[in-house]
C-alpha cells in the first residue's frame, strides 16, 4: 500500500473524505482515507474541554495499491474542492507517493493522541486521576482530581479529594504545579 496526499479546499476535509469513501468507482480501489487529527485540551470559561485539531488542514490522506493509483487519481481529481494530489514533500509532483517513514510518523502522532499520550508541555492530568501532592503544605498527601480550573491570567488549579490523618475526606484546591500523576 502507498499513501498519497490530496490537497483540498480548507475546511472541507471531512466532507471530501466521506465523498471519496462513498464514491462507487473507488469502493474496491482505496484501502483507507484519513483526515489526521489529534486530541487537544483547552480551557474556556474556567472549564477544560477536549477537541480534535487537524494536523494538516487542507489535506486528506489516501492509501491505495500501485495498480489502482491511476483509477483512484482520475476519480479523486474530478471531485469538487480537490486542488492537487501529490506526495507530501513535493506538492507539484502527482506521480510520487509519501515516504513510508513520513507516513508512519503521522500515524504515530494520531495513535499517541488517541491513547492520551501528548507531546504538549502541559501535564497530562485528567479528572479522576490519582495524584500525589509534591509541594506546599499538603506535600506527600495523595488524592483524586475532582475538577480542573484555569482562570484567565492565573495558574491552573486543581481540586483534589484527599483524606488527612485517616479522617473524613477533604477537598483542597491547589496549583497544578504542586501535583504529580501516580501510576
Amino acid at each position: 500500500m502507498n499513501w498519497y496526499v490530496v490537497n483540498i479546499t480548507g475546511g472541507f476535509e471531512q466532507k471530501i473524505k466521506n465523498t471519496i469513501e462513498t464514491t462507487d468507482e473507488l469502493r474496491n480501489k482505496w484501502t483507507k482515507v484519513i483526515v489526521p487529527v489529534i486530541s487537544k485540551k483547552k480551557f474556556y470559561k474556567d472549564r477544560l474541554y477536549n477537541y480534535a485539531e487537524k494536523l494538516y488542514p487542507g489535506y486528506v490522506f489516501i492509501s491505495c495499491k500501485d495498480e489502482d493509483y491511476d483509477a483512484v487519481f482520475s476519480v479523486v481529481s474530478g471531485l469538487p474542492g480537490i486542488l492537487n494530489m501529490s506526495s507530501m514533500k513535493n506538492v507539484r509532483c502527482i506521480e510520487k507517493r509519501i515516504d513510508e517513514n513520513e507516513m508512519l510518523s503521522v500515524l504515530d502522532l494520531i495513535s499517541n493522541s488517541k491513547s492520551g499520550h501528548s507531546n504538549d508541555n502541559e501535564k497530562n492530568i485528567f479528572i479522576d486521576d490519582r495524584v500525589k501532592v509534591v509541594d506546599g503544605p499538603f506535600s506527600n498527601f495523595q488524592g483524586i482530581i475532582q475538577d480542573i480550573h484555569k482562570a484567565s491570567n492565573k495558574e491552573t488549579k486543581v481540586k483534589v479529594c484527599t483524606s488527612f490523618f485517616n479522617s473524613e475526606v477533604t477537598t483542597i484546591v491547589i496549583p497544578l504545579s504542586q501535583v504529580e500523576l501516580l501510576n
